[in-house]
């Protein structure tokens, strides 16, 4: 099962960069071990400072994925650490190197604003979506599609309500 990770750096604590894998300590390896390109990402240059001061990032899973959404959660992970202002040396999106990551970024970015400038915020309209959904769903049960837009927006919502209570959590030990 594919995995969405981070690279943390032990100076910081902060993840420096969010990738997808299936084998988490292959993949690991892989970057510890990575030769130095012609082309310096600034992924490469992180690592080299780092091996250069005698230390190693460190990885962490943040997500175990379905093959089906690894690529829409590496996308979303990104976009969620970019908001939180993490150091990310990320060059692309997500997604095994969207070349769209940056405009679907800025796009998302500027939906979710308008959300919360609509609604208050974002879980507040997903609670407001399923259940017009769930409505749609109770009246036309064979509607296939609005049943899948609602387990995705149930699901999105459980995501959100964890993310609020983990941030809750990380302000309550400053």
């Amino acid at each position: 099962m594919p995995h969405i990770y981070a690279l943390l750096d032990p100076r910081d604590g902060l993840p420096h960069y969010i990738g997808q894998a299936v084998s988490i300590s292959k993949r690991y390896r892989e970057h510890i071990s990575a030769c130095k390109d012609s082309k310096q990402t600034p992924k490469q240059e992180w690592l080299e400072d780092l091996r250069n001061n005698g230390a190693a990032p460190t990885i962490e899973v943040l997500e175990k994925v379905s093959k089906t959404h690894v690529n829409d959660r590496e996308v979303y992970w990104i976009q969620f650490g970019r908001r939180k202002e993490w150091p990310l040396t990320n060059v692309a999106g997500g997604g095994q190197g969207n070349p769209f990551g940056v405009i679907v970024d800025e796009f998302r970015r500027a939906f979710r604003e308008a959300v919360i400038q609509e609604f208050g915020s974002l879980p507040l309209c997903l609670r407001e979506m399923a259940a017009m959904l769930e409505k749609k769903c109770h009246r036309s049960p064979a509607n296939k599609s609005a049943t899948a837009l609602l387990l995705r927006v149930k699901s999105r919502l459980q995501l959100e309500d964890r993310i609020a209570k983990l941030e809750q959590q990380v302000e309550s030990m400053h």
